[in-house]
């Protein structure tokens, strides 16, 4: 019998399946979800933003999880939109990730910050360590870091302050 281990499976499953076909996006799309309609353009849902009031229970949201709200083609006006109701429903906690940090920086003072909105950004390597102290400079009371998908080495001490 002969035995093959998961990166063995997975090496020869990539030779049927395209990148594109591996990509939530297209999947969706191909789906015929309408959502997903646009594939990679920028689409606002204004419809869905209201939504999370409706939810009886608490919830831990990802806001725009194969997004980013900060995009540079998002309207300010949206934002505010998104940030208003995320005050209101205050019984949720909304989890904001950005590689867009410069971007945070031009808003974060047109928007009000919930406790209840947590902020944060990727920081993949040593390239993007600057969206450490940009982030430090917005008034989320909740800020976190994800470091992935890590490329390269950054510094365990990169001296900023943040409680790890």
């Amino acid at each position: 019998m002969q035995r093959f281990t998961l990166p063995d499976i997975f090496q020869s499953q990539t030779r049927w399946v395209s990148q594109e076909a591996l990509n939530p996006t297209y999947m969706l799309k191909a789906m015929g979800n309408r959502r997903y309609a646009n594939g990679f353009s920028l689409t606002l849902h204004h419809d869905l933003i209201d939504l999370p009031l409706k939810w009886r229970e608490p919830k831990f949201v990802f806001v725009n999880s194969m997004s980013d709200l900060f995009h540079e083609q998002m309207p300010l006006s949206f934002i505010q939109s998104v940030f208003k109701t995320m005050e209101k429903a205050d019984k949720h906690v909304f989890q904001i990730l950005t590689k867009r940090s410069h971007r945070l920086l031009e808003v974060f003072d047109k928007i009000s910050w919930p406790s209840n909105v947590w902020m944060g950004v990727t920081v993949e390597s040593q390239k993007y360590v600057h969206r450490i102290s940009e982030l430090q400079r917005v008034p989320a009371q909740t800020k976190f870091l994800s470091i992935e998908p890590l490329l390269s080495n950054i510094p365990a001490d990169l001296g900023t302050g943040l409680e790890i």
